[in-house]
């Protein structure tokens, strides 16, 4: 399997200069936590710096890091039950909310019916349009409350700070590598923010016995071109590194794809496409998979 095409050249070019570091994991624990005991668990909105992070960025980090905490052993609430009663007392501001929270715990355990809150605060989240060089930084803090007693349970801390741009790239490529730039300045800081819930998520799923997550697809795309009588199909898919990447295509089934880099899978193979419109594209970290259906983009 060999990665020709113009689109995967491009993207694993970025990726390449997709560099950056994360800040350390910081995290505490009471010594009372109860790990074993199965806690009915409301996530609370999360609040954002009004300087450092933008507004979207308290709900998003909340539905990432929810979303990875499933398969920990806690009765969780769904978010919209969780809205739904803080509005029915006229708490629908993230800051109020938070306030309480830290002052009243005991409170919003009996609006919400639940033994355990958990508060989240987005430090940073900055999103750069540069096309030529720009950093993307994410952090965030949650806390875990017991409602009755009024401890923290538990705190964790995690910042990640990614570099994306094209200033080492020799400029006669700039103008055909800017396209495909100005689309994944959003899906780095989408991947980033996952890779924080991820993280912020990690300690919570140690200390309550959680199982393994679905791998996320952050994007995908697939090309056909001509080659002499034949034509290729190019796949390409962008999520989280290290699993295993396959797509099918009519009567193919589990072709591979390959990690050229963190996250980035590309594949091509020969056959006749003319009649596929869609594939579908997994990524699998073997116990869970996700899939998705992709349209097959023709070229002349």
């Amino acid at each position: 399997m060999q990665c020709r095409s113009l689109i995967c050249f491009l993207l694993t070019l970025v990726a390449l200069l997709y560099a950056g570091c994360a800040r350390e994991l910081e995290y505490t624990a009471s010594n009372t936590l109860q790990s074993n005991h199965l806690f009915k668990t409301a996530i609370l909105p999360f609040t954002h710096d009004k300087k450092n992070a933008q507004p979207e960025s308290a709900g998003l980090i909340r539905q990432l890091f929810t979303a990875n905490i499933q398969q920990a052993n806690l009765d969780l609430m769904e978010i919209a039950l969780v809205d739904s009663l803080l509005r029915a007392q006229n708490l629908t501001d993230p800051d109020d909310i938070a306030r309480i929270a830290k002052n009243n715990p005991r409170r919003l355990g009996e609006i919400l019916g639940a033994e355990v809150i958990i508060t989240g605060h987005v430090v940073q989240w900055k999103k750069s349009y540069a096309l030529i060089h720009s950093d993307i930084e994410v952090e965030a803090t949650i806390s875990m409350i017991d409602t009755a007693s009024g401890e923290t349970l538990m705190t964790v801390s995690k910042g990640e700070i990614r570099n994306a741009g094209i200033s080492r790239i020799p400029t006669g490529y700039v103008s055909a590598a800017v396209a495909p730039i100005k689309g994944l300045q959003s899906i780095f800081l989408y991947k980033l923010s996952q890779d924080l819930a991820r993280n912020l998520s990690e300690p919570v799923l140690v200390t309550f016995k959680g199982k393994g997550v679905k791998p996320i697809i952050l994007s995908a795309a697939a090309l056909t071109k001509n080659s002499g009588t034949k034509q290729e199909l190019y796949v390409v898919l962008f999520g989280d590194s290290g699993n295993k990447a396959q797509f099918d295509a009519g009567s193919l089934r589990n072709v591979p794809l390959s990690e050229l880099t963190d996250g980035f899978y590309c594949g091509s193979i020969q056959g006749d496409f003319s009649g596929v419109e869609r594939i579908s594209v997994s990524l699998s970290d073997f116990s869970q998979q996700a899939h998705e259906l992709v349209t097959v983009n023709k070229s002349q």
